[in-house]
């Protein structure tokens, strides 16, 4: 595979044209790329104090701890330079690092971090962010829960697995000052509840756990757990389900409308299709939750080339303004 290097002297839209010769048919290939101007950003020896923006709603967003050395910045690097961040390729274990993240969240409207969460049998990674969070000079300013990433291999939850996870949670995450609370209770997101219910053996052996939760939570002094559902409530059957087992409420990870339905290619997306489409498929899913509480995404589309390559779905002509 060959790669180039396009540099402009100026912003802007550049006509680039590329022509392949020595072949039994030159190639020749044509496109338009846009040059962004470089920002200015003058260096601080700290975050100055966060200056929070109230609105009518919490606004919540999934943060994935997945930056914590110099070499998991490499893919952008070398496939979307386009994408470094305006704090450089930081280390997010630097309270630091942390204390820009709750500034520039809290001033722009963002109140919580649904942070995804890695445990499996009682290993866990990726939990730099969370301790640099627990360092951090403004971390009281921000909101945090737990988005536990459960997507683990078949036969990796079982009750007595529960039962130190919910402790862990109990011990090490509630206390926290600005943890998430739902209806006056530390929340918790679960990525797949279908494993955990294919893992138990059925939805009684999961009601019997998240009702042991619950105990657990209250005899450390908290009213219970507030279960959320990342999924698994596309059918009123499934809705049901959850409502059974002891969930409180439903959201996605991803909500992306009718896009698929429109696209002419399966692997990309336009970003407009997502904006115009995802009203409705809020009202739809909120009819279909009923009683289970239903918590809409504003999606900001999806671009994984560069973990993933070519073939990845990328969500195209995202812009803030469609935001």
């Amino acid at each position: 595979m060959a790669t180039w290097t396009v540099v402009s002297e100026q912003a802007g839209d550049r006509d680039v044209s590329l022509k392949i010769t020595g072949l039994e048919e030159p190639v020749l290939a044509q496109t338009t790329l846009r040059f962004y101007p470089e920002r200015a950003v003058t260096p601080l020896p700290y975050p100055p104090p966060p200056q929070p923006v109230s609105g009518e709603v919490d606004v919540c967003m999934y943060y994935f701890p997945g930056w914590d050395s110099p070499a998991k910045w490499d893919c952008i690097r070398t496939v979307a330079p386009i994408r470094k961040p305006l704090l450089g390729y930081y280390d997010e274990g630097k309270p630091e690092c942390v204390d820009w993240q709750i500034k520039w969240a809290v001033e722009n409207g963002i109140q919580c971090f649904l942070v995804d969460w890695y445990w499996c049998r009682g290993q866990q990674i990726l939990n730099h962010w969370f301790d640099a969070y627990r360092e951090a000079r403004y971390r009281d300013f921000l909101k945090v829960a737990i988005m536990w990433a459960n997507h683990n291999p078949p036969g990796s939850h079982d009750r007595e697995d529960w039962r130190k996870v919910t402790r862990e949670w109990i011990e090490k995450y509630f206390p926290l000052k600005s943890y998430c609370q739902v209806d006056g209770k530390p929340a918790v997101f679960i990525w797949a509840p279908d494993l955990i219910r294919n893992d138990f053996g059925g939805s009684a052996e999961v009601t019997a756990a998240l009702q042991e939760s619950q105990q657990m939570a209250r005899d450390a002094g908290y009213k219970g757990i507030t279960f959320i559902a990342m999924g698994n409530h596309e059918s009123e059957n499934q809705v049901q389900t959850l409502l059974d087992e002891g969930y409180a409420g439903a959201t996605n990870y991803h909500e992306w409308g009718t896009a698929a339905e429109a696209a002419m290619n399966m692997k990309r997306y336009r970003f407009e299709d997502v904006v115009a489409s995802e009203p409705g498929t809020w009202a739809r899913r909120d009819r279909m939750c009923g009683s289970l509480t239903y918590y809409p995404v504003v999606d900001t589309g999806w671009d994984s080339r560069p973990w993933h390559g070519d073939k990845s779905l990328v969500i195209e002509g995202r812009t803030p303004e469609l935001f």
